[in-house]
């Protein structure tokens, strides 16, 4: 038995994200209709980004989603595109000339909040949850586009953003990451409410997650020409140091009747030795137009 999820932007959302991070390229797929980044009303979408280290080989997709359900034992199935069973997930999609498959194994439990709740609405009857279903797990990812092809061993990082309050309502904006090591994914989110609270959740202290942007050594310019850019990361995570090893793949504003929003998307990237992908980081800015 299982049952549908309801996707829509008023009331209830969903917002479901996978990444396979191999050593030269990185794969993004999200199952989302929500009223902030981009979504509208009853129209759910199956997003996918390719991203490699060498710029500017990357391209995205999106393709209508007809059905998104939970089973009765909390598998996850999204249309024919994505399937999750006891020891992990099949990613397959295939759109606008483009192959991509993914398998996922699961190697570790789920981690969140407690309660898996992030925020919550003054009268405390709405809330936002965002519960990390798959923190880590070795992953082989195949994608297949206009003549291009990249395959890799690598580490997925699945979560789930769900609620009956809306990000733009309970946020003025915030930044979360994966950081992907050789023995362990460390995840870590910084959420500014809209009171101006600003609360951080880290699988392990936030102060390694400080660290390890400040270890950077060598600068690279490609990767951070742009200042405004730079000072975006650093508002949304509060790090110093961040510009010498993050690479902008993503910026989008997006406008609705009552706010803005502005969205960004980066690639981390550890330049030793051997020069490599080894997470991603997203943040957003969020703008009440009064």
């Amino acid at each position: 038995m299982s049952a549908d999820v309801t996707l829509c932007d008023e009331g209830p959302f969903e917002w479901w994200y996978f990444q396979h991070v191999s050593a030269d390229f990185a794969v993004v797929v999200t199952a989302q209709v929500t009223n902030i980044l981009g979504g509208r009303k009853n129209t759910p979408t199956l997003s996918i980004s390719f991203y490699h280290l060498d710029a500017p080989v990357s391209a995205s997709w999106a393709i209508p989603l007809e059905r998104l359900t939970l089973d009765q034992d909390g598998y996850l199935s999204i249309g024919r595109h994505v399937v999750e069973r006891e020891d992990g997930f099949d990613i397959h999609i295939a759109a606008d000339g483009m192959m991509l498959d993914v398998r996922i194994d699961r190697s570790s439990g789920p981690w969140g909040p407690g309660n898996d709740e992030i925020a919550r609405s003054r009268e405390g009857e709405r809330s936002a949850k965002w519960r990390v279903r798959l923190p880590r797990g070795r992953s082989q990812a195949r994608i297949e586009f206009a003549g291009h092809e990249f395959k890799g061993a690598g580490y997925a990082y699945h979560d789930r953003n769900w609620g009956t309050l809306p990000m733009f309502e309970a946020f003025s904006g915030w930044g979360w990451a994966t950081v992907v090591g050789p023995g362990s994914t460390l995840i870590a989110a910084r959420l500014i409410h809209s009171s101006g609270d600003v609360h951080t959740f880290s699988n392990r202290p936030w102060k390694e997650f400080e660290e390890w942007f400040d270890k950077a050594e060598d600068l690279n310019s490609a990767l951070s020409a742009d200042t405004e850019v730079v000072r975006t990361f650093h508002g949304a995570f509060d790090c110093e140091g961040a510009a010498r090893q993050v690479r902008l793949v993503k910026a989008k504003t997006y406008a609705a009747a009552s706010y803005d929003v502005a969205y960004y998307r980066w690639l981390l990237v550890d330049a030793g030795r051997e020069r490599r992908i080894c997470g991603v980081a997203e943040a957003a800015r969020l703008q009440g137009l009064g």
